[in-house]
Parts: structure tokens; C-alpha cells; sequence
């Protein structure tokens, strides 16, 4: 499992605010009208804010910069090279038995699946090695969930800070009506309000909960595809048995290319005969 930047966060957030800015600015808008006025900003952000620390424990908003951070982060996980892995374990848990595999333990870079080989070593059963390792993946998915709802309800406050910020503002300019000031603008300030809600809502928040939740849920895949795996050598199984199980878990395009590689379970018979 490696991790790299993940650029297409970085494109779909700034990218989308150079379309909406760009769009605007052709209609004739300027960069003044924007910022006509501070008070939206204090109304959206301020209340929203306040309503995500009534809503989420202090330890979760700690994290809302790791949250977002992992949002930019992108987890490689190489399931082919996992499957060929566990077969080279199968193989010499086969030839040499299950103890010969703690050498093999300390060269293993995915923390879960060195948990999982050396909890086969120790000896642990079957039953006990599914419940440690499945309290680990929903641990996981635990803490993951916790930076999906924190985004996806700030996603859901901004909108409506943003109408409670243009409703104030259109009660203010009516009840200005007859001191002869400037309607349009000050309706055109009222709904700046709305547009940074809405904007924000889906330019930031929602999309970068709907980008952790996929992420997460294809880490949850991979751990799920590791504990089957770990379960497999634990119970002595044929190489060619594990190889064809955790097959299942790739995609058609890389069961095709293990296919063409020899690596694939289906292959394993004709190259043996």
C-alpha cells in the first residue's frame, strides 16, 4: 500500500472555482461585487462553524485538517501483487509449515497483513484471527466515517447559512425602502450570501466527503481481500485455492492481466499439465 498526492482533489476544487469565476466575469461581474461585503462571510462561516462545534465532539474537529488532508492523499492498493504474495506464503506455509512464516513476516510492508501472518504464527485460531482483524477494519472504518459525516454536514449547514444570511439581508434593504437607497444592489449583496453557501457546499465540503468515502471504502475492500487471504494460509489451503479466492476481489482487468501474466488461478492447471 503506497500513497502518493492525489491531483485530481486539487483540479476538481480550484478548477471548479475558475469555471464559476470565469463564467461570471463574462456576464460582467467583478471581483468587487464578490466582496462587496464582509457580514455574508461572518453569517456562513461564523454560523457554520458554531453549529459543526455543537454538532461534533472536540477530538473529531481536531482532525478536520487530517481529514482534509487525506482527501489530497491517494492509497495505491496493488491487489494483483497481494494475491501474488499470498501465494508465495501459501506455497511455503505448504513445504515448510506455518512457523517458517515469521521470517517472512518482517518483510511484509502492509502493517495489517504482517498483523494477520503473525497471528497465523502464534497459533491463534481461526475464529480469534477473524475477530481481531475484523475489530481492526471497522476500528478503521470508524475513524473514517467520523471525517465523511463532518464534511458531508458541513456540506449541509453551508446552503442553509447562506439563505439565513440572504434573508437578513433582503429584511434589511426592505426596511430601507424609504430612505431611497440603492434596491438592486442591496438585494444584489443580500444574495452574495446564498452563492458563498452554495458554493462552498459543493465546491469543498460535499465533494471532499464523497472523495473520503471512496477511498475509505476501497481500503475496507483491500483489508476484507488481506483477512481472507491471512484465513486461507491459516488453514492450509492449496496456493492455486487461495490464488483462485482472492481473485475475486480484482477487477475483470486484473484477473485478465494475471491471466496473460501465468499469475491467474485459471491458469495455473494448463501450465501444470
Amino acid at each position: 500500500m503506497k500513497s502518493k498526492f492525489d491531483i485530481t482533489t486539487l483540479i476538481g476544487s480550484f478548477g471548479g472555482i475558475a469555471a464559476i469565476l470565469l463564467g461570471y466575469f463574462l456576464e460582467g461581474g467583478t471581483m468587487a461585487q464578490l466582496l462587496a461585503q464582509v457580514s455574508p462571510f461572518i453569517i456562513i462561516f461564523g454560523g457554520t462553524a458554531m453549529c459543526v462545534v455543537l454538532a461534533f465532539r472536540g477530538h473529531t474537529l481536531a482532525k478536520i485538517g487530517s481529514y482534509a488532508g487525506a482527501a489530497f492523499k491517494e492509497l495505491h492498493f496493488n491487489a494483483p501483487e497481494a494475491v501474488e504474495i499470498f501465494e508465495r506464503l501459501a506455497e511455503r506455509a505448504r513445504r515448510e509449515g506455518l512457523l517458517s512464516l515469521e521470517s517472512e513476516s518482517d518483510s511484509l510492508e502492509d502493517p495489517f497483513l504482517k498483523k494477520g501472518i503473525q497471528l497465523v504464527v502464534d497459533g491463534t485460531e481461526p475464529e480469534n484471527i477473524r475477530t481481531v482483524l475484523e475489530i481492526d477494519i471497522e476500528q478503521r472504518n470508524h475513524r473514517h466515517k467520523e471525517g465523511i459525516e463532518l464534511f458531508e454536514t458541513i456540506g449541509g449547514i453551508l446552503p442553509t447559512m447562506g439563505i439565513v444570511g440572504t434573508v437578513m439581508g433582503l429584511i434589511v434593504v426592505l426596511s430601507q425602502l424609504d430612505s431611497g437607497g440603492d434596491l438592486g444592489a442591496g438585494i444584489a449583496v443580500a444574495f452574495l450570501a446564498t452563492l458563498y453557501g452554495v458554493g462552498f457546499a459543493n465546491l469543498f465540503a460535499l465533494p471532499f466527503a464523497m472523495k473520503l468515502k471512496q477511498k475509505n471504502n476501497a481500503e475496507i475492500e483491500y483489508s476484507y481481500m488481506l483477512l481472507e487471504g491471512v484465513l486461507s494460509i491459516q488453514q492450509g489451503e492449496n496456493p492455486r485455492t487461495v490464488a483462485g479466492t482472492l481473485e475475486g476481489f480484482l477487477t475483470p482487468a486484473e484477473r485478465a492481466r494475471r491471466s496473460e501474466e501465468g499469475g491467474g488461478a485459471a491458469a495455473e492447471p494448463a501450465a501444470a499439465g
